[in-house]
C-alpha cells in the first residue's frame, strides 16, 4: 500500500535544499493576477446543481508502483466508507459521525484519530491556493506548448512550497509539483468531466522521477445523489482473521536484554520475531521474505536509485508454539538485528497480532503468554496493578500522562524502544521541560520505529531529566529520558514509554478491552520504594 506517501504531512523545520525549493524554470511574466486566475478557476469548476446531493458512490482503478487494485468509495456528507483492494489484500477506512476507523489486511478494525490519507489519494485537494491560511504568489506563465499560469503556495508548517498549474484555456488544474520525502513529485490531472454541474478530473497520475516509479488513478464510475444506506457506511466487525489457538498458550519466547521475541516456524525454519506493543502492523525482513519465496504480488521492489522498497506479502502457514497463523499479511522492509548472541530478529508482531488475545510479557522470567480474554486472570488495582486505559490511533496504543508538569494524552507504549523518549511535538511546546543535561551539540541516535519502508530512523537527540513523570497514576521523580526535536515520523506523538519502565512489570496487553495492565514484578520491588505522591 502507498501508506500516505503522496500526502506529505508537515515536517519539522530544517535546512532547505535550494534545488528542491527553487520554483519551476522557464516562466515568463503573466499579464494577470492570482485573484483573476482563481476566479476563473472557480467558475470552471462549477458546483453541484442542487444542495441536496450529498451522496457519492465511485470506483477507481489503482496502479501504485506496479501494485494493481481498485477502490470503491461511498460518501454521504462527511460520512464515508472506502474499500481498497489489492488482491489478495483488502483494507477499509471509514467515518461515521465523530468516529473514524481502519480495517487492516489481517481483519483487525481499529479506531483512528488523524486524517485518513489513504482513501482520498486520487481526490487530493487541488484548492490549496484558495485556502486563506496559505500564502500565494503568481509566478508567471508557461510557454506555448501547454500554456498555464503557475501559482506558488506556501503552507503553514511545511518546509517547501507547492506549485499549481492552471491551464490558460480551461482554467482547470493541469499539474502540481510538491516536495515529498526529498523528491519533487509531479502530478498531472486530465480527463475532466462534469457531473451535475461540478467538473472533476477522472485521471490522476503521480511521477517520482528520482525513484523511478509512478502511481496512477482512473475513475471508472460515479453516481451522485443516489441512495446510501446505513449498511453502506457501517463499521465492519473486526477480528484477527489468520490466528487459531485455544485456551492460554505459553509461547516459545526469549527476552534477551529486554527484547521480547517469539519463535515463528515457517516451512520448517525457525524465525525470531519481536513483539512490538506500539507497531501498527507486523513486519518481516525483505531478505528473509525472499529466502522464503514469499509473494510480491507484482509490486515494484527497487527504485531507479537502487533504494529497496517495502512491499506487502503473506505467510500462508506459520506456527508459534501451539498457535497457528494462516494467510498472515505482513509488510516486507529492510531490517534485522541481533538481540543476543543466539537471537537474530527478522520480524515484528504488531497490533494486528496483539489484538487476537491478551499478551502477557513476564520480563523477570523471560516468558510470553497468549491468553484467552474470556478466561484470563488479569491483575486489578486491588492486586496492586497499574491500569492504563488505551486510546488507539490506527493501531498505536496511546495513554495519558504528565511530562514535566504538562499533561498529555499522546504517550505511545512500545516495548521495542529501549528507553523512554520525548519527541518534537512536545519539545516545541514546552522546551524548558526537557533541557539538555550536557548543554552541548546534540548527538545522533537511531530510533527503532518501523514504517512502510524501513526499521529505525536517525534523529538528533539529547539526555534530559524530568523532575516529574506521571504514568498510570504513578509519579516517577527525576526521571531520565532521551529527547528529540524531531517528530515520530509524521505522528502526533509526544513521548514513548519504553523498556526502561516496562521491564519492572508483568505487562498485560489487553487490546480487546483497550487497556494495558502493569503488575509490579520482583525487579520493581527490589528497585523502588512506593510512597504516596504529594
Amino acid at each position: 500500500m502507498p501508506l500516505g506517501l503522496l500526502c506529505g504531512g508537515p515536517a519539522a523545520a530544517k535546512k532547505l535544499d535550494p534545488k528542491l525549493a527553487a520554483p519551476p524554470a522557464g516562466l515568463s511574466p503573466a499579464a494577470t493576477t492570482s485573484a483573476e486566475v482563481l476566479r476563473a478557476h472557480e467558475k470552471a469548476l462549477g458546483r453541484l446543481d442542487t444542495g441536496t446531493l450529498n451522496s457519492r458512490r465511485e470506483i477507481w482503478t489503482l496502479d501504485e508502483a506496479g501494485f494493481a487494485g481498485t477502490e470503491t468509495l461511498v460518501r454521504n456528507g462527511l460520512d464515508y466508507r472506502a474499500r481498497i483492494e489489492h488482491p489478495p489484500f483488502v483494507e477499509e477506512y471509514g467515518q461515521l459521525g465523530d468516529a473514524r476507523w481502519h480495517r487492516g489486511p489481517n481483519g483487525t478494525v481499529m479506531p483512528t484519530q488523524g486524517e485518513d490519507e489513504e482513501s482520498f489519494l486520487m481526490l487530493r485537494v487541488l484548492e490549496d491556493a484558495a485556502d486563506p491560511k496559505n500564502d500565494i504568489t503568481l509566478l508567471g506563465e508557461t510557454g506555448t506548448t501547454s500554456p498555464a499560469y503557475v501559482i506558488q503556495v506556501s503552507r503553514p508548517e511545511h518546509d517547501y512550497p507547492e506549485w499549481i498549474w492552471y491551464d490558460k484555456a480551461t482554467a482547470l488544474v493541469s499539474r502540481t509539483e510538491r516536495i515529498i520525502d526529498g523528491e519533487r513529485v509531479t502530478s498531472t490531472y486530465d480527463d475532466y468531466r462534469a457531473t451535475r454541474g461540478l467538473t472533476e478530473p477522472w485521471h490522476v497520475h503521480d511521477d517520482l522521477p528520482k525513484k523511478g516509479y509512478a502511481f496512477d488513478y482512473r475513475r471508472t464510475s460515479l453516481d451522485v445523489g443516489g441512495v446510501v444506506s446505513a449498511a453502506d457506511l457501517a463499521e465492519p466487525a473486526g477480528h484477527f482473521a489468520p490466528i487459531g489457538y485455544s485456551g492460554n498458550c505459553d509461547l516459545p519466547a526469549r527476552v534477551p536484554y529486554g527484547t521480547v521475541t517469539v519463535r515463528l516456524v515457517v516451512a520448517g525454519r525457525g524465525l525470531d520475531f519481536e513483539i512490538s506493543a506500539g507497531s501498527r502492523q507486523s513486519y518481516i525482513d525483505r531478505d528473509v521474505a525472499a529466502e522464503l519465496n514469499l509473494p510480491t504480488f507484482g509490486q515494484t521492489l527497487k527504485s531507479k536509485t537502487g533504494e529497496r522498497l517495502g512491499y506487502d506479502t503473506v505467510i500462508e502457514d506459520a506456527k508459534i508454539g501451539t498457535v497457528t497463523l494462516k494467510n498472515f499479511a505482513l509488510r516486507a522492509i529492510s531490517f534485522n538485528y541481533e538481540a543476543g548472541h543466539d537471537t537474530k530478529v527478522v520480524g515484528t508482531l504488531g497490533t494486528d497480532f496483539l489484538e487476537s488475545g491478551v499478551v502477557k510479557i513476564d520480563y523477570d522470567n523471560g516468558r510470553v503468554y497468549l491468553l484467552d480474554p474470556a478466561t484470563a486472570k488479569i491483575p486489578t488495582k486491588d492486586d496492586g496493578a497499574f491500569i492504563m486505559p488505551v486510546t488507539f490511533d490506527d493501531g498505536l496504543p496511546l495513554v495519558d500522562g504528565e511530562i514535566g508538569g504538562h499533561a498529555t494524552s499522546k504517550i505511545l507504549v512500545d516495548n521495542a524502544f529501549d528507553y523512554t523518549y520525548v519527541f518534537g511535538s512536545f519539545v516545541r511546546r514546552y522546551p524548558e521541560a526537557v533541557p539538555d543535561l550536557e548543554g552541548r551539540k546534540h548527538g545522533v541516535g537511531r530510533i527503532p520505529f518501523a514504517d512502510s519502508k524501513s526499521y529505525g530512523r536517525d534523529a538528533d537527540m539529547w539526555l534530559s531529566t524530568l523532575p516529574k513523570f506521571r504514568i498510570a497514576g504513578q509519579l516517577f521523580a527525576n526521571f531520565g529520558v532521551f529527547a528529540s526535536d524531531g517528530d515520530l515520523f509524521g505522528n502526533d506523538i509526544d513521548a514513548v514509554l519504553g523498556l526502561n519502565v516496562l521491564q519492572f512489570f508483568d505487562v498485560y496487553l489487553d487490546y480487546q478491552h483497550a487497556r494495558i495492565v502493569l503488575m509490579p514484578n520482583g525487579t520493581f520491588h527490589k528497585s523502588f520504594k512506593r510512597v504516596k505522591a504529594s
